[in-house]
């Protein structure tokens, strides 16, 4: 039983919690500059057209494969290879020996409670979470957040950088998690290391939940929905999930290709259905464009170039980037719009200590 002394105090914070958050959300929105949502002349048909309007991910259509599964109208080409033989552009993309181990591992151990709460088997179970993970990404758009000076240097270089996408060179600290996740090495060069971005069901590439991608820049860039092809995912901040070295292997979840998601998108230690929509999956999906690519002789370079952009949103007001990049834009014929996200959610937390 509680100590009723203990729960006033507790609720007591709690109260205290709520009023602060109330003054926090109050004090942002001042410093927000609203403008109103705005598609240039014919950016909305653009978006209603059947072939750039398409989502990246749709569970109508066929895979690579041509098999039952998700993708964007007509299925994805993923012909890669030569002499007209069909090679997946990941197949090079395997979690370290190491880091796939520790997950299956750990999982199993999880996951059959979780199973026998629900009556079902572990490979039952599993079944049932593959489908789940692709309900969370069917309907979506593969996009990235940059700045308007780093989208001006895409533009002008032709091609998407590493990490021109975040707000610091995260290099050094990626590479254990790479190795771990997707296989490369520290020897892998800087131009075949993955450009980072994300999921959304919003076409303009915003953030539904609020406020989460804000820090990495306020333009949103929305890629062709081809680009499933050489993409993979994780639920969370690939950074965070796994990390492998000499004095560290972990993997919390793996990685998967938007392709073909599986289970082993989900915690090993949590009931896969404890995410009920892609924007409970903290604090985003995360998206990861490779650009090495598989060909039948073996993996070569393939640069992330300009004429991957589908679309362009910019989050802040006009007068807040430079001129010129919207003259760039404009000879490129890349379409944009200026739409904000929708205002983060307040979340509260308390924390309490027990002896």
């Amino acid at each position: 039983m509680t100590d009723p002394a203990l729960s006033k105090a507790m609720a007591e914070a709690a109260e205290r919690a709520v009023g602060a958050i109330a003054r926090g959300v109050g004090a942002a929105e001042k410093d927000i500059r609203k403008f109103p949502d705005t598609l240039r002349p014919g950016m909305q048909r653009y978006l209603d057209g059947d072939q750039n309007g398409a989502h990246a991910v749709d569970s109508a259509f066929g895979s690579a494969s041509g098999d039952r599964g998700i993708g964007p109208p007509g299925g994805f080409v993923a012909k890669f290879g030569r002499n007209d033989e069909p090679t997946p552009p990941l197949t090079h993309v395997k979690p370290s020996s190491e880091c796939l181990t520790n997950y299956e591992t750990n999982r199993v151990q999880h996951w059959s409670r979780f199973a026998a709460d629900r009556g079902l088997t572990l490979d039952q179970l599993t079944a049932q979470a593959d489908e789940h993970a692709a309900d969370l990404v069917r309907n979506s758009y593969v996009c990235t957040r940059v700045t308007g000076s780093t989208l001006q240097k895409v533009l002008d270089s032709g091609e998407f950088k590493s990490f021109d996408t975040g707000e610091i060179n995260i290099i050094g600290r990626d590479v254990p998690s790479q190795r771990a996740l997707f296989g490369y090495g520290a020897d892998l060069v800087p131009e075949g290391r993955p450009i980072y971005g994300y999921l959304t069901r919003d076409p303009l590439g915003r953030d539904l939940h609020g406020g989460r991608l804000s820090r990495y820049g306020t333009v949103a860039v929305v890629f062709k929905p081809q680009l499933a092809e050489r993409t993979t995912i994780t639920f969370a901040d690939s950074l965070d999930l796994a990390k492998h070295n000499d004095q560290e292997r972990v993997a919390m979840s793996l990685a998967d290709p938007l392709t073909n998601p599986t289970s082993n998108l989900f915690r090993r230690n949590k009931d896969p259905f404890t995410y009920q929509t892609p924007e409970s999956l903290e604090p985003y999906i995360e998206a990861q464009i490779h650009r090495v690519t598989s060909t039948p002789s073996g993996t070569e370079l393939s640069p992330l170039r300009t004429d991957s952009i589908d679309r362009v949103n910019f989050l802040s007001d006009r007068s807040e980037y430079p001129p010129e990049l919207f003259d760039t834009l404009d000879s490129h014929g890349i379409p944009y719009s200026f739409s904000q996200d929708p205002p983060a959610e307040p979340t509260i937390s308390v924390d309490a200590d027990f002896v």
